[in-house]
Parts: structure tokens; C-alpha cells; sequence
């Protein structure tokens, strides 16, 4: 009864707004594996999948649960050697790598074959609006553009002189193109920008959240407060990523309390997940007040991963 009573808020939410805007507490997966796949969990309203699984994920998923919405993964801010072949074959919304120009920079660390790329430049923004209109053709109810905040890693990183004011100009961009488009947005990372442009978008979405201890941002402004906020912490942060690993006994009551939908999943963003809710239904004694009563800002570091999580 209270899954129908969630997707009926849901869906007036949708009529209300235009584009589909999630509900705070709404079930979902967070899955980038880069299989070409995504699978189905029961019980779960909002899959968030890579753009190109969701053109055969969808029509899947629909028969399965009609009433699923999915969001669709791309990275705005580079580009990706390994989707070219890809971004050929999508009909009218196709482009050949060579329609990037001169606006691909230096490689993006740590992620072979991918680069930053120009968000000033018109080229990146015709690719991202083809992107989102092919994102809208196959089904998908919102987009998750990823690698919004460049401007932040300087020239030397990303060979281009990016300025907030130019992030800025690209983000709100990407949010009025989907809603032009009559599809949700979400804001990923780029906790800096948060405050200025949040307004923009229909939910945030934040890696590491606790790691870095940006959570408290997303409370700043009351408008803020009644957006979804999608926090995903690694259980595998430190040998995966070289991150302090959280410990989820520490930072799911806060987020529980705090009205926060937080994922624990392992970095390669595979099918596994466990949901701050059930964790603390299956660890009761490790969810305790004592932790619920902390300052949302605060860092919960374990000594090593957490591999009943993973």
C-alpha cells in the first residue's frame, strides 16, 4: 500500500512540474557497470543506467514494471574515446568524433580514454542536446550528466582556462534543454555550485558524500531541503579508489534522520546494493542513537572496508 501511495506522489509530482521530478524516498539502483546490461530488482521505482544500456534496458524493464522510471548516465564534461562507435549509431541524434573539434583537452586521471572537454565551446553543447534528445526518444524519464564540474581541476588538468561563470553557463544549459525536452535533471557533484544553481535542477546526486563531508551543503537553503538527494558512498573506497572508507554504522543514521537516500555500493557500480535503510534493519546495534545525534557534517572513516557491505 505505501509503494502505491509513493508512485501516485510521483506521478503528480511529474504533472506538477512537467518532467518527472523523484519523490526523496523513492527506491532506486545505481548501476554503470560497463556490461551494455542493467538488471532488474523488484521493488525498486528508479534505475539510473549508462545511455546506451537504457535503449535495450527500457523497453525491458517496462514490461517487467510499467511503472519504473529510468534515468539516463552521460559524462557532459568529456569526452569518451570508448563510446564513438556508439554516439555513430543513434539515429538523427549521431555524431562522428569529429564533430568535437578542437574542444577535447587533456586525458581526465585515473579514467583511460576519457578527456575533458570545452563546456564554453558550441560543439560540446550541440553534442550534450543530441544526447538528451536521444535520451528522451528511448524512454528515459530524466538525465544524470556527469563531469559538471571541470572548472574546478584548473588549465592544468583539463587544458582549458574554465571559469565558475562558464560551468555555471553550461549546467543551467543542460537543465533547460531537458526541461525543454519534458525530462527531470539532475545536479551531480560540483558541491560549489550547488547553492547557486540548485534551483535549476530537479534532484542532486553526490559521490562520496561523507567521505568529503559536502553533505551539509544540500541543507543550506530551506527551496533546497525538498529536493531528492541521492548519496552513494563506496564500501570498497579505499583499495578501489584510495578513499578513507565510511563506515555505514556511523553515517546511515544520519542520513535516515535527515531524510538523505543513500546507496552503499561497490565502486565498480555493479547490481549489488544495500540501502541505508535496510542496512540499519539488518545492524540494528550498529545504527545507534549515538551516531543518528551527529552533525551531518561529519566524517565517518572506518580503518578498513567494510566487506559485509560489499
Amino acid at each position: 500500500m505505501i509503494k502505491h501511495v509513493f508512485r501516485i506522489l510521483a506521478v503528480v509530482t511529474v504533472a506538477a512540474a512537467g518532467w518527472y521530478v523523484p519523490p526523496k524516498n523513492v527506491s532506486w539502483q545505481y548501476q554503470l557497470s560497463d556490461t551494455g546490461s542493467a538488471s532488474y530488482i523488484p521493488g525498486v521505482d528508479l534505475y539510473v543506467i549508462d545511455i546506451d544500456t537504457a535503449r535495450d534496458f527500457i523497453p525491458y524493464i517496462k514490461k517487467k514494471d510499467p511503472a519504473a522510471k529510468v534515468v539516463c548516465y552521460f559524462s557532459a564534461g568529456t569526452f569518451e574515446a570508448y563510446r564513438v562507435e556508439k554516439d555513430e549509431d543513434r539515429g538523427p541524434y549521431s555524431f562522428s568524433k569529429a564533430a568535437w573539434g578542437s574542444s577535447i583537452g587533456r586525458p581526465m586521471d585515473g579514467w583511460p580514454g576519457e578527456y575533458w572537454v570545452d563546456v564554453r565551446s558550441k560543439r560540446v553543447r550541440r553534442i550534450a542536446k543530441k544526447r538528451i534528445k536521444f535520451a528522451k526518444r528511448i524512454g528515459c524519464a530524466g538525465v544524470d550528466p556527469d563531469n559538471v564540474d571541470g572548472y574546478t581541476f584548473g588549465k592544468k588538468e583539463t587544458g582549458f582556462s574554465l571559469t565558475r561563470k562558464d560551468q555555471q553557463s553550461f549546467n543551467v544549459y543542460l537543465a533547460e534543454t531537458a526541461h525543454s525536452l519534458g525530462l527531470g535533471i539532475g545536479l551531480k557533484n560540483a558541491i560549489e555550485l550547488v547553492s547557486r544553481i540548485g534551483s535549476k535542477f530537479d534532484w542532486f546526486m553526490n559521490e562520496s558524500c561523507f567521505t568529503f563531508r559536502e553533505c551539509m551543503e544540500y541543507s543550506k537553503k530551506k527551496s533546497l531541503r525538498k529536493k531528492a538527494l541521492f548519496i552513494v558512498e563506496y564500501c570498497d573506497a579505499t583499495t578501489a579508489l584510495g578513499e578513507p572508507t565510511q563506515d555505514p554504522g556511523c553515517y546511515c543514521p544520519i542520513s535516515l534522520k535527515e531524510g538523505w537516500n543513500t546507496l552503499i555500493k561497490q565502486a565498480d557500480l555493479g547490481v549489488p546494493r544495500l540501502p541505508c535503510s535496510v542496512f540499519c534493519q539488518e545492524y540494528p546495534s550498529l545504527c545507534s542513537e549515538e551516531h543518528s545525534s551527529q552533525s551531518p557534517s561529519s566524517s565517518c572513516p572506518l580503518e578498513e572496508d567494510q566487506q559485509r557491505c560489499c
